[in-house]
C-alpha cells in the first residue's frame, strides 16, 4: 500500500537513516518514558520494601473481639484453622504502656505486644530482625509472686526505685532502645495505668494486677519500620496475662496464610464464619491502610507528574509532523490530485507519529531498565533516620514498564490527530499554485 511507502519516506532519508527531526522526536520520547519508568519503579520499591518489613514483623490477618479482651480465643482458633489457606494461628495481647530505662528523663509511650514465642517467630521473620540477643530467651517460664511486685501509681516516683523482681524478658525496637539507653541484659520498667480498670473502663477499687513491673531486655529488634522500631516491645503473652491479672484472656488472634496477597479473601471468609456482630477480622493491608494508602497515592502523583513529561515529548512529535506538513504541502497536493483520499493522507501522518511513539517508547524501556539497574548497583543512599533504609529501593515491575510504554505510544498517537487532520484538509489547488 502506497501510504506505508510514503510514510516511511518521510521518516527515513534516501540513505536509509532516520531524518534529524524524526531522531530528535524519538530521543525526546525515549527520555520521557525512561524518566517515567525510573520514578515509578522507585515508588514501587518503597511499597515493596515496606510490605516486606510489615509482613515480616506482623501477622497476615488479625481477629479481634468488640471488647477489650476475650477468653474463648482457643475455640476461635480451632474454627479459623479449618480454612485450607490458614497456615497457623496464635493468640496475642496488645497493651499501651509507659517505659523507663537508664535515661530517667525519657519515658516514652510504647505498645507492648505479647506473642506466642513457640509459634509467632517461626511464622514471621522476627528471628531475622534480631540484632542483639535472642527471641528464645523471651519464653515465659511461669508466674512469680505478685505480692512482691510494686503497685505504686504515683507518676512522679514510680521509676525512682529499682524493682528487683523481673517478670520476664522482652525485645525492644532498636530506636526505642537507643532512646532510653538500654542494651541486652539491662532492666526496664513498664507502667500500665490501665491495669486498675475493669472491662468497661471504670476505675476499680482494687487493682487486678501490679501497675509497675520490671523486665529484662533479652533482644533488640531492627524491623526496618520506624513505627515498630521506635514504639514496639515484644514479650511472651503469658507474662502479660500474669501481670494483667485477668486470667487466660487475650486481645485477639494472629493468623498466617499461605499467600499474604490473598489475605483479604481469607479474612472475608473467616469473618463470615465468625459472628460479625462480635468479631472483627482484618488483613494486613487494612490494618496498615494509612501507610500503604499514602504510598499508593504518592505513586499515583509521581505517575501523573512523569506522564506530564511524556505529554511534553508528544508535543515534540506534533511539532515535527506539522513541520513535515508545511514542507511537504506540494507533495500532499500532488497525491490528492492523483486520487489520494483524505483518510489515506491522514494515515500517512498518523503512521509517522505512531512509529516515532513506538520506537521512542521501546528505546525508553531499555534506557529505563538500564537506569534502574544502575541505581540498584550504585546503592544511592537515602536519609536512614527518615526512611529506615540504607539506599534507594527500586522494584522493576513488568506492569510498570508496560504502562510506561503504553503511555508513550498512546500520547504520541494522540499528538498525530491534529497534524493528520491538517494534512487531510490541504487544498490541492492551493498547494500546487505555491
Amino acid at each position: 500500500m502506497y501510504t506505508w511507502t510514503v510514510g516511511r519516506r518521510y521518516l527515513v532519508s534516501q540513505s536509509g537513516r532516520l531524518t534529524t527531526r524524526s531522531l530528535i522526536a524519538i530521543i525526546g520520547v525515549m527520555l520521557m518514558v525512561a524518566q517515567w519508568i525510573v520514578m515509578v519503579s522507585i515508588q514501587s520499591g518503597f511499597i515493596d520494601v515496606y510490605q516486606h518489613h510489615v509482613l515480616g514483623a506482623n501477622p497476615h490477618i488479625r481477629a479481634t473481639k468488640y471488647s477489650m479482651y476475650f477468653s474463648e480465643y482457643r475455640d476461635v482458633q480451632r474454627r479459623v484453622e479449618e480454612d485450607p489457606e490458614v497456615v497457623s494461628t496464635a493468640p496475642y495481647l496488645l497493651m499501651q504502656m509507659q517505659l523507663s530505662g537508664e535515661d530517667r528523663r525519657a519515658r516514652p509511650s510504647v505498645w507492648v505486644r505479647g506473642i506466642d514465642i513457640d509459634i509467632t517467630p517461626q511464622n514471621t521473620r522476627l528471628d531475622e530482625m534480631v540484632t542483639e540477643g535472642s527471641l528464645e530467651v523471651l519464653r515465659y517460664d511461669g508466674p512469680i509472686d505478685p505480692e512482691e511486685l510494686s503497685t505504686e501509681v504515683d507518676l512522679d516516683t514510680i521509676f525512682d526505685e529499682p524493682k528487683e523482681q523481673v517478670i520476664a524478658k522482652v525485645a525492644l525496637g532498636s530506636l526505642l532502645a537507643k532512646q532510653v539507653r538500654v542494651e541486652v541484659g539491662d532492666i526496664i520498667r513498664l507502667n500500665s495505668p490501665l491495669s486498675s480498670l475493669n472491662i468497661s473502663g471504670a476505675q476499680e477499687a482494687v487493682p487486678r494486677g501490679p501497675t509497675v513491673a520490671s523486665f529484662e531486655v533479652g533482644a533488640i529488634l531492627d524491623t526496618g519500620f520506624h513505627d515498630f522500631d521506635s514504639k514496639l516491645i515484644v514479650v511472651d503473652y503469658r507474662a502479660l496475662q500474669f501481670w494483667n491479672g485477668r486470667g487466660d484472656v487475650v486481645s485477639g488472634i494472629e493468623i498466617q496464610v499461605k499467600d499474604p496477597f490473598e489475605a483479604r479473601a481469607v479474612a472475608e471468609r473467616i469473618q463470615e464464619k465468625l459472628m460479625v456482630s462480635r468479631y472483627l477480622v482484618m488483613d494486613w493491608s487494612e490494618i496498615h491502610n494509612n501507610l500503604f494508602g499514602a504510598l499508593q497515592r504518592q505513586k499515583l502523583i509521581f505517575s501523573i507528574v512523569a506522564s506530564a513529561g511524556i505529554l511534553v515529548s508528544s508535543f515534540l512529535v506534533l511539532s515535527v509532523l506539522i513541520m513535515i506538513i508545511l514542507e511537504k504541502r506540494k507533495d500532499i497536493g500532488i497525491l490528492k490530485s492523483l486520487g489520494a483520499r483524505r483518510r489515506d493522507i491522514s494515515f500517512i501522518f498518523m503512521l509517522q507519529g505512531l512509529a516515532i511513539g513506538i520506537a521512542g517508547s521501546f528505546a525508553g524501556l531499555g534506557v529505563g531498565w538500564l537506569l534502574c539497574i544502575g541505581i540498584r548497583s550504585l546503592k544511592i543512599g537515602v536519609a536512614f533516620e527518615v526512611y529506615r533504609l540504607h539506599h534507594l529501593p527500586v522494584s522493576m515491575r513488568p506492569s510498570d514498564f508496560l504502562i510506561g510504554w503504553l503511555a508513550g505510544v498512546l500520547l504520541c498517537f494522540l499528538a498525530t490527530l491534529y497534524p493528520a487532520y491538517r494534512a487531510a484538509s490541504v487544498d490541492p489547488l492551493e498547494a500546487l499554485q505555491k
